[in-house]
């Protein structure tokens, strides 16, 4: 069942990074597995992984609107597989946000009490896009900060969209804090 398919990934998944020369790890951390080579080839220079790269922290700064940080802490070798990504946010308001993500989930989410107004036509908001999927051989997982905004006279746009509207906005959205496959 779900349980015995997690616990095989987890067991797969420590099986396949030990034969590709990775490192896994024992002792207070429960045995988690350390896929920080996988990772640390994917990260931006605003994020940090701990030691195992089970947890990614980055500072965040999207056109100096929106200010804080996040935190995603992946879980593998539970049932079911998991990772979760927390904010910690500043500007435009003092928020600590979290959502938690599940194997085979995929969500858009915006995160509520963040928004803030672009040049007086536009109400923006931030959005987190999660994924996480795969099977035992390999891990995809996503995990990315965006902005949406509703646009008078326009409508509703994201990212690139709405990047071509508000320049400003163009070498911040998306910001990928991890797109990848783990194996």
């Amino acid at each position: 069942s779900t349980m015995r398919a997690s616990l095989l990934l987890c067991v797969v998944a420590a099986l396949l990074l030990q034969a590709s020369s990775f490192v896994v790890t024992s002792g207070p951390r429960d045995g988690s597995i350390n896929f920080c080579p996988d990772i640390q080839r994917f990260l931006p220079s605003e994020c940090h992984p701990n030691s195992d790269c089970s947890q990614i922290t980055c500072d965040v700064d999207i056109a100096n609107y929106f200010v804080g940080s996040a935190t995603a802490t992946l879980d593998l070798c539970h049932d079911p597989a998991s990772f979760t990504i927390g904010l910690a946010m500043t500007k435009p308001a003092h928020l600590s946000w979290s959502k938690k993500v599940s194997m085979d989930e995929t969500y858009t989410v915006g995160v509520p009490g963040l928004s803030v107004n672009l040049d007086d036509i536009a109400k923006a908001g931030l959005v987190v896009d999660l994924r996480l999927g795969g099977d035992v051989e390999q891990v995809d997982l996503g995990v990315a900060l965006d902005v949406c905004a509703d646009i008078d006279f326009v409508g509703h746009l994201c990212g690139a969209q709405l990047a071509k509207k508000f320049h400003e906005l163009q070498k911040y959205i998306p910001f990928r804090i991890y797109n990848g496959t783990i194996h």
